[in-house]
């Protein structure tokens, strides 16, 4: 259980920070309401109100024996006595520049990656499926204090990737910069003209005939509901293929990968990551896989956090559904960037844009680095840089991203007795 002293510290940064004081509040779920078209269901999401989260602190658990989970990465490879260094250019024919990880197969790079919106509300479509699966899962704040996943797949596929919801403006940037193709659940009309307008037939919506690229999960709902829409990667770059979208080995190059740590980290085992009312995600660094596993609010079947009588919220594994593993990530990396509101809860991130320096935090290894990040073209991966703009080398493996905002809050709850755990609160502008 955590401890007084950090119960007191985290209650403290709710009073400070935050107006909104309902522990038990309500779920935040975006409006995003279900719409028939001519033979087809599709998802079309509407801006709602923003609502000024709080955060309620965590129970700290003793991670159970899900911690020691094996890696999920098919392809991840174990460290060797002489541990291998890639990029930011120059990879092999047989690495992935987005992981600095060897495949099996090195034709199955001859494509563009395959990036697909996954919900994270309502909690009723958790545990999501086959973001373990994932090279990259990025994790960007929406509305109501809700937040969405962009994962993208290349060095692997996925037989099942969900629940698939709306697209929003930021996906055009992501999809652009890594030269994919994006699949997902229609969007609201003006975010919806734009993502047709900038990427054409790569952006796949579900309609007649993608299935089985993007389909109805039956199983979970006879009838179109928001958290059966689920994709197949490997169907999705056959289907775009199949409908004028080359599909060739683009130059992915900018990352850097050394299982050697850089010098001059600090202790970083423990990461809470808030994009809301109580809309919470810890990453805790395992020893025995080098990775971060996930943790995320528990919440009951109404959707209401679950609290005990302390009023602490508990937090649970997250696992991929596919395989009932915990998500374990080699980076969880935070970027720094500027939220533009459109409308009352609708943004735009000009990540694709943003071509000057931008702080970053970087966790790898137990592990927490201040950093950098920028574009280098509307058509290249994201970079990242130590504070002298060097190359900064990402341990090999899969990285979660969260795009934070300018006025987003990073901390660290008790430095005194835990040095190693740190806060990042999402404030949206």
């Amino acid at each position: 259980m955590i401890s007084k002293k950090i119960t007191t510290v985290f209650s403290m940064l709710s009073v400070c920070v935050l107006l909104v004081t309902a522990c038990q509040s309500a779920q935040a779920t975006p409006t995003e309401n279900l719409v028939q078209t001519a033979a087809v269901q599709t998802l079309t999401a509407m801006p709602s109100a923003t609502l000024q989260p709080t955060l309620t602190p965590t129970k700290t658990l003793i991670p159970s024996s899900t911690s020691t989970l094996a890696p999920t990465d098919t392809a991840t490879i174990a460290l060797s006595a002489t541990p291998a260094a890639y990029g930011p250019t120059n990879f092999p024919d047989n690495i992935n520049p987005l992981t600095g990880l060897p495949v099996a197969d090195p034709a199955i790079l001859n494509r563009r990656p395959v990036m697909i919106t996954v919900a994270n509300f309502p909690s009723s479509g958790r545990p999501h499926a086959g973001l373990s699966f994932a090279d990259i899962v990025f994790d960007y704040g929406i509305d109501a204090g809700t937040n969405r996943f962009l994962a993208l797949y290349y060095g692997q596929d996925s037989p099942k990737v969900g629940p698939i919801r709306s697209g929003r403006y930021v996906d055009i940037d992501l999809v652009s910069m890594y030269q994919g193709i994006l699949g997902y659940g229609s969007a609201w009309y003006l975010e919806l003209n734009k993502i047709i307008s900038y990427l054409g037939q790569r952006a796949i919506m579900e309609g007649d005939g993608t299935c089985p690229a993007i389909c109805r999960d039956t199983t979970i709902s006879k009838t179109p509901i928001v958290t059966n829409l689920m994709a197949d990667t490997a169907a999705l770059t056959t289907y775009a293929g199949a409908h004028g979208v080359t599909q060739q080995r683009y130059n992915l190059d900018g990352m850097a990968f050394n299982y050697v740590p850089p010098a001059n980290g600090k202790p970083g085992t423990f990461l809470t990551v808030s994009f809301g009312t109580n809309n919470l995600s810890d990453w805790r660094y395992d020893t025995t896989t080098g990775k971060y596993l996930s943790w995320i609010e528990e919440r009951g079947a109404d959707g209401l956090v679950v609290l005990d009588k302390s009023g602490i919220v508990n937090m649970i594994p997250l696992v991929d559904r596919l395989n009932n593993q915990q998500l374990a990530f080699s980076n969880v990396i935070i970027l720094n960037a500027e939220y533009q509101k459109d409308f009352e809860a609708v943004y735009e991130i000009p990540v694709s844009t943003s071509y000057t320096y931008q702080k970053a935090l970087i966790f790898r290894n137990g592990q927490e680095y201040e950093a950098l990040w920028k574009s280098v073209g509307t058509d290249k991966p994201i970079q990242f840089f130590t504070p002298d703009k060097q190359p900064f080398q990402l341990q090999p493996g899969n990285s979660w991203i969260v795009i934070g905002g300018t006025y987003s809050q990073f901390s660290q709850p008790d430095p005194t007795n835990d040095a190693a755990r740190w806060l990042y609160y999402f404030n949206p502008p």
